[in-house]
Order: C-alpha cells, then structure tokens, then sequence
C-alpha cells in the first residue's frame, strides 16, 4: 500500500480521535448536600479517614452510583453503608458518586500539591 494512501485511510481516524480530545471537560460537580453522610468514612475529598475504609476519589462515577444503589437495595450487604444508601434519595446517590469521581486521587493529589509549593 502506498504512503499517499495509508495517510488517507488514517486521516478520518486521526480526526475522530481530535475531535473526542477537543471536548470541553465536564463541568465541576457541586458539593454534594449529603456529603458529610459519607465524609465521616470516606472523607470530603475521597480519601479515606480510617484504615480499611476504602478510598472513592477517582473511581468510576458508574461503578460508585451503582454500589450505592446495590447497597441501598440490599443486595449488597453491609451493615453501615445499607443505613447510609437507604437514607439517600436517588438525585443524592448521583450527585455524590459525580463528586468522588472527580475528586483527584491520593497520588494525583499529592503530585499537585508538590507542583503547587514550588
């Protein structure tokens, strides 16, 4: 195959990929108004306050909203997290896992507060 024509043949990829890449980024989720239910464990900003609670900063907000609709429902079993889900309206499960999933991860984190003290 020619180079002429293998450029052709990329070039509508190559612009699919510019055009996802050029998207404006998603607005900034709005803190939550049941964010301290999950704070006390998780922190505000998604790192966890205690040894084996897990931190949700930066996780998938698909994987974190259906967690919490599992945990509400039941079908996921823990006792502390099922009293938590099952107080939340469904608009307060979604905002909370658009927050976590925003929110930087430890690593991420701890790279731009040492960029920021330079």
């Amino acid at each position: 195959m020619s180079a002429n024509r293998f450029t052709l043949l990329l070039l509508p990829a190559l612009a699919a990929c510019s055009a996802s890449n050029s998207q404006a980024p998603a607005a900034a989720a709005e803190r939550p108004a049941q964010l301290g239910m999950c704070a006390s464990c998780h922190g505000v900003d998604g790192i966890a306050l205690a040894a084996g609670n897990p931190h949700l900063a930066g996780q998938d907000e698909s994987y974190l909203r259906l967690s919490l609709q599992k945990y509400k429902s039941g079908e996921r079993r823990h006792p502390p997290m099922q009293a938590v889900a099952g107080a939340l309206s469904d608009a307060d499960l979604d905002a909370l896992a658009r927050w976590y999933a925003q929110q930087p991860r430890q690593g991420q984190r701890s790279a731009a507060a040492a960029a920021a003290a330079e």
